[in-house]
């Protein structure tokens, strides 16, 4: 004999759905009792970006980074971002590169200093308009074998990478010289 909540289409659907529904809230109880169900211990949240700033009268150099701990296998990525405040543009010369890397090993083994051209460039810089680059090797104390990379990997360890921005505030490098530095302590692991 058949009941009359079966008799009618798709009754028998729902009574499984309920079954389904029942049992994965009796799992889910039993679960959270057992304190077994703590994902968010398991699995933490992404660490916001980095971000170091440093000003110097009217410039203001920023290092930013998606996080703070890498992995051997991963290309370190960043930005450096060169900016003017206030009102009025500016004339500055330097470098055709105004912003370079210094990569430093807390262990002492490792120190990769920046080199700029000897080119000597002047430019206007606006408030709103700022200068960016991209995190890479632009300086000297890499191996043959980190120089065939295009990507940056870092070995094992804590490293310091200092964003630096080198010029003068006026034109043919005269004037007065800026040296802005920002840096970001990270964490490598194989």
């Amino acid at each position: 004999m058949r009941t009359p909540l079966a008799s009618k289409p798709g009754a028998g659907r729902r009574a499984r759905s309920i079954k389904s529904v029942v049992r994965w809230l009796v799992v889910f109880a039993l679960c959270v009792s057992a304190g077994a169900c703590a994902a968010s211990a398991s699995s933490p949240s992404p660490a916001p970006p980095t971000r170091v700033e440093t000003t110097d009268g009217r410039f203001h150099l920023a290092l930013e980074l998606p996080k703070t701990t890498w992995l051997t296998t991963e290309a370190v990525i960043g930005t450096a971002t060169l900016s003017l405040a206030g009102e009025g543009s500016v004339t500055i010369s330097g470098s055709s590169i105004v912003i370079g890397f210094a990569l430093d090993s807390a262990d002492g083994t490792r120190h990769v200093v920046p080199i700029w051209p000897a080119d000597c460039g002047t430019r206007a810089f606006e408030p709103g308009k700022p200068l960016t680059e991209t995190l890479g090797r632009s300086g000297d104390g890499w191996t043959a074998a980190e120089l065939s990379d295009r990507l940056l990997h870092l070995t094992p360890g804590d490293w310091t990478i200092t964003a630096v921005a080198r010029f003068a505030d006026g034109t043919a490098c005269s004037g007065e010289s800026y040296t802005l530095n920002a840096a970001v302590l990270v964490h490598v692991t194989a």
